[in-house]
């Protein structure tokens, strides 16, 4: 990394240490609500231990998640299981066991640059294509994966034309889309200065964006914490679009294990995007995000249906 980077990396930390209140809740959902009504994702990303030592992360967050929040109904993770394809095996397999102790039926994965590096071992554990969308009621979820072992996040014309007619086609449903990286102009942390965290030629995704109706952006990749802020964003230019960065599992720069719990009611227009600190066990009560999503979110307790891109 470059000697301004750090130098401004380490502004940046020290600001919004200065900054940020350290204001927690510990609640869930209320005792009184019917959980049934209720449908619970977990999102997080960038898990990359780099050692054995740094498993202790995600193996903090999974208790967590089996202890504190009630029943989640699926997982969706952002990218980067592993660091460097010499541990891609290892950490896979310990990944694949660790996640088991967070007692979620559904998992959808997509695949992080790091994750690239080796992708014929991440195909072989994870099982899922380069993208892919999940319907849940009239819940649809676009999945990308980053098609390249090198930041920015590289999605090909196939994959985005892919994304692009699921998008004009499903305009009657709740839209969210799940990619690594992160859009240029999604005024996340940084976008429009540091090239290597968005989505490379971000623009055929922002011309959609402005004529079609998206809800939610889940990305990934930085590793910031959350009292940092820069990880929420509505942008009114693309149809008010809201772009969350999941934060990360890996405890860079010292940070607590943070990732989102995003709730949604049965019949009801809004959606809530919590921030979780795993080592506390507390949501992050100033980082909480919520939406409006325009329609009711209807799901009659259906279960996830994986649905794999029509082959040419």
């Amino acid at each position: 990394m470059r000697l301004h980077s750090i130098i401004l990396y380490t502004y940046i930390f020290i600001l919004g240490f200065m900054l940020s209140s350290c204001s927690h809740e510990k609640m869930t959902l209320r005792s009184s609500d019917n959980r049934q009504d209720f449908y619970v994702i977990w999102a997080l990303s960038d898990i990359q231990p780099r050692n054995d030592k740094e498993h202790e992360a995600f193996e903090t967050a999974v208790s967590d998640i089996k202890n504190n929040i009630p029943d989640p109904d699926m997982a969706i993770l952002a990218g980067d299981i592993f660091q460097n394809s010499e541990l891609s095996e290892a950490t896979l397999n310990w990944f694949i066991r660790a996640k088991e102790g967070a007692d979620i039926d559904y998992w959808f994965e997509i695949a992080g640059n790091h994750d690239m590096k080796d992708y014929e071992t991440y195909k072989k554990y994870i099982k899922k294509p380069p993208y892919y969308s999940v319907e849940i009621g009239n819940l649809l979820i676009l999945f990308m994966s980053d098609e390249d072992r090198q930041p920015p996040t590289f999605i090909s014309d196939d994959t985005f034309n892919w994304w692009k007619n699921q998008v004009i086609e499903n305009q009657d449903k709740i839209i969210v889309t799940v990619t690594h990286g992160y859009p240029k102009n999604s005024k996340l942390f940084m976008a429009r200065m540091v090239e290597s965290r968005t989505i490379l030629n971000s623009k055929r995704f922002e011309d959609v964006l402005k004529e079609y109706k998206v809800h939610l952006w889940l990305a990934a990749h930085t590793h910031i914490p959350s009292f940092w802020g820069f990880n929420e964003s509505t942008v009114k230019k693309f149809n008010n679009i809201t772009f969350i960065n999941v934060a990360r599992i890996r405890r860079d720069l010292k940070c607590n294990p943070e990732s989102r719990i995003i709730v949604l009611q049965n019949n009801s227009p809004t959606m809530i995007i919590k921030t979780r600190d795993h080592h506390k066990e507390k949501y992050v009560k100033r980082r909480e995000v919520t939406l409006n999503l325009g329609k009711n979110f209807t799901f009659n307790h259906a279960v996830p249906e994986l649905i794999l891109p029509k082959q040419k």
